[in-house]
């Protein structure tokens, strides 16, 4: 899946993924990234990995009543796109 500046990737059941800037190249696995470092250790953290354009990413959790919200979650495709674009910026997690 291509995602492009502005844009949020949605993984709402928590589907393993990797994150990598072209297809065929393999990314460094996420434990080569931190090393020791335990995961309250990287919320903030750079990871320089090239020369290449640099990215920011966003992790975050959504949660809901799962009771109520059910039958939409279930409906929901393992991972999707959302384009933030102009919002994104407004929300300060692009720079303009």
């Amino acid at each position: 899946m291509l995602a492009r500046k502005g844009d949020a990737v949605v993984l709402p059941h928590g589907h393993l993924h990797e994150l990598g800037d072209h297809r065929d190249k393999n990314p460094p696995s996420f434990k080569t990234l931190i090393g020791e470092r335990s995961l309250l250790e990287v919320r903030e953290f750079r990871f320089e990995t090239g020369d290449g354009p640099q990215s920011e990413v966003l992790c975050g959790f959504l949660g809901c009543d799962q009771r109520a919200f059910s039958p939409f979650f279930s409906a929901l495709p393992p991972m999707f796109v959302v384009g933030l674009n102009d919002s994104a910026e407004a929300l300060g997690f692009l720079e303009g």
